[in-house]
């Protein structure tokens, strides 16, 4: 009977791929509509402390570098979303508007009359900042 041998995963593995778990669930939690996607943040957060988690025990136990890229990579990714999350909460009454705005919108050319208001509201905003 032959036997398999198989090789020992280094000890951050473990926590690579739950930082990956998490942060799709923290893709698909921020795909909710405006005031729901702060909920997002919770598997945000712990994905990225799972990655740091794992990138410590990569670095200590001295692992193969593509381990600590693609953690890297993943946690890089995590900032990326928690970014997109909180983005619109900095201009919420624009995001909000515009969100409101595409959920009434049954038409192509309401759509387009939506993005119109949007990027005039954004320019006049940044407008007056400039000032």
């Amino acid at each position: 009977m032959a036997t398999t041998s198989r090789r020992a995963a280094p000890p951050g593995v473990s926590h690579s791929r739950r930082a990956a778990i998490l942060l799709l669930l923290g893709l698909l939690a921020s795909s909710l509509s405006l005031p729901y996607t702060l909920v997002a943040l919770v598997p945000l957060g712990l994905a990225g402390w799972e990655s740091v988690r794992g990138i410590r025990a990569f670095s200590a136990e001295r692992a193969p570098a593509r381990f600590v890229v693609w953690t890297a990579f993943g946690l890089v990714l995590n900032a990326v979303l928690v970014l997109g999350v909180l983005l619109p909460y900095a201009f919420y009454g624009t995001a909000k508007g515009l969100q409101d705005c595409y959920a009434g919108a049954n038409t192509a050319a309401a759509r387009a009359e939506c993005r119109r208001q949007f990027t005039s509201g954004v320019g006049s905003m940044f407008a007056e900042l400039g000032r």
